[in-house]
């Protein structure tokens, strides 16, 4: 739904999203523009968007004038450029080019290409009747077989077949009003995929009087979100925010999701309508709201809203997820942010909120309050936070002086299963032939059932170590007969 170009200029970067490729004659090419600061501050004097067809400019608008552009902030434009009737002549590839004016740093441009389409034009030459032959699945009495010729239809709408498919799409919609119940919300979903970048307004009108059935459920319900969410760039935004006030909190769960995974990343307006769901009264939709705010990691204000709510929302497990979403932002500049948010996390009450930050917070640089909290958590009275975080010393190797607190808890925790956790995440800090001697170690020392089972799969990691071999070897000898016959198994593997 979003071509993006990207062309860099005085440490700026200037990137154009259009919300359609596909725009008939006379009619409006809009999208976004994204200018993001370099490495000082600077002014806009201008930002200006013009369209170009038949080999000249046949409109443009002026979306910005005298904008401050901060260092390393993006400042996004909404455009709307009408196309004049006489475009009607020029159908075919056309162009937006954006340009913004800074004094004192080479002006950044950028374009992207789209598709002028006069009124009734067909989207494709194939014929209805050939198509189906080509999916006689289709047409079977057999609903198994119709539902596999979906399928494979659908996955070939995303790949380079799709254009040459579209001659199909009136007959999946009607297939949708009157098929099998069960195959209704997948002949709609293969409709979206096939008009998705080609949907025009006719698509949205039939897509709106679809939603406007009162007698439609789940499945076919959550299939509407999705083909609105499809089309949203090209004017099904309307349906998709009027989807999300619907008084069914499953609908509004979908809306979420679907923005969250089907949605293009340019799509305008995308993180507002996740984010106008954070105070939802339903808890599993503001637990899809937080998953959906780790896909704007880099933007300050999604990230805020994730504190927000990992702090103040009710349900434990929203406040866990958002603490996930969280977890990425210090690669976007803001680590005080995290580290603030998981300082206070760590001292949270549910365990559920401790132990989101157990398994994230090795993915954070090194800092000494980064020890502070791995600390509070390796020592943490709930057993599964313990063991988690001891399991996620496998992936701190960037945090070495962590070491001994993960020996401490690998050799004198006070639970079997955290001890064993504890050894196999002594890998991040050791090399493969010392962490397997390390295991031999603890397996001599400490030969429980659960470390026997972690040596075990800490052996398969590495059985590419000719090392591996003998702590299987260990493990074959003892006591526990199912944990020595995996070993014993294993062996013969290698």
């Amino acid at each position: 739904m979003g071509f993006v170009g990207m062309i860099f200029g005085g440490g700026t970067t200037l990137a154009v999203s259009l919300n359609s490729t596909n725009v008939i004659a006379g009619g409006v090419v809009a999208g976004k523009v994204t200018v993001s600061g370099g490495s000082r501050p600077l002014t806009m004097t201008s930002v200006i968007v013009t369209a170009h067809a038949g080999g000249r400019e046949v409109g443009a608008q002026t979306v910005g004038v005298g904008v401050a552009l901060p260092p390393g902030k993006h400042v996004p434009f909404e455009f709307h450029v009408a196309l004049p009737p006489e475009t009607i002549d020029m159908t075919g590839n056309a162009k937006i080019t954006a340009r913004a004016d800074i004094p004192g740093v080479k002006d950044p441009t950028s374009d992207a290409t789209f598709t002028i389409i006069a009124p009734g034009q067909k989207r494709s030459n194939a014929d209805e009747k050939d198509l189906l032959a080509r999916y006689p699945g289709l047409t079977d009495s057999d609903e198994s077989e119709q539902f596999s010729a979906l399928c494979e239809l659908r996955s070939e709408a995303y790949g380079p077949k799709a254009e040459k498919l579209v001659g199909l799409a009136s007959w999946l919609l009607q297939f949708a009003k009157t098929g099998p119940v069960d195959l209704r919300d997948e002949a709609l979903e293969t409709w979206a995929a096939l008009l998705n970048n080609r949907a025009r307004s006719s698509d949205i009108e039939e897509l709106e009087a679809f939603a406007a059935d009162p007698s439609l459920k789940g499945d076919l319900r959550r299939a509407v979100v999705t083909a609105a969410t499809k089309f949203a760039d090209e004017g099904a935004a309307p349906l998709l925010a009027k989807l999300a006030k619907d008084p069914d909190a499953e609908v509004r769960e979908a809306v979420v999701r679907s923005v969250h995974f089907d949605a293009d990343d340019h799509f305008a307006g995308r993180l507002e309508l996740i984010s106008a769901l954070a105070t939802d009264t339903s808890e599993k939709v503001r637990h899809s709201v937080a998953a959906a705010l780790a896909q704007f990691a880099d933007n300050e204000g999604a990230m805020k809203l994730a504190v927000e709510m990992s702090a103040n929302d009710a349900s434990p497990k929203v406040r866990a997820e958002a603490l996930e979403s969280l977890a990425l932002a210090h690669y976007g500049g803001m680590l005080e942010l995290v580290l603030d948010a998981y300082m206070q996390a760590a001292k949270s009450p549910s365990d559920d909120v401790r132990k989101a930050i157990a398994g994230r917070v090795s993915t954070l640089p090194a800092d000494p309050r980064v020890a502070e909290i791995v600390g509070a958590l390796l020592a943490d009275a709930n057993v599964e936070v313990r063991k988690k975080m001891a399991w996620y010393g496998v992936n701190m190797a960037d945090h070495p002086t962590l070491k001994p607190l993960f020996e401490r808890v690998a050799e004198s925790d006070p639970d079997e299963s955290v001890r064993a956790e504890a050894v196999s995440g002594m890998r991040g800090f050791y090399k493969p032939t010392a962490a397997i001697a390390y295991a031999r170690q603890r397996l001599a020392a400490d030969p429980t059932e659960k470390l026997a089972w972690t040596c075990v799969n800490i052996a398969r990691s590495l059985d590419d170590e000719r090392d591996a071999r003998f702590l299987l070897e260990d493990v074959a000898k003892c006591k526990h007969e199912a944990a020595a016959a995996s070993a014993q198994e294993a062996l013969r593997d290698l």
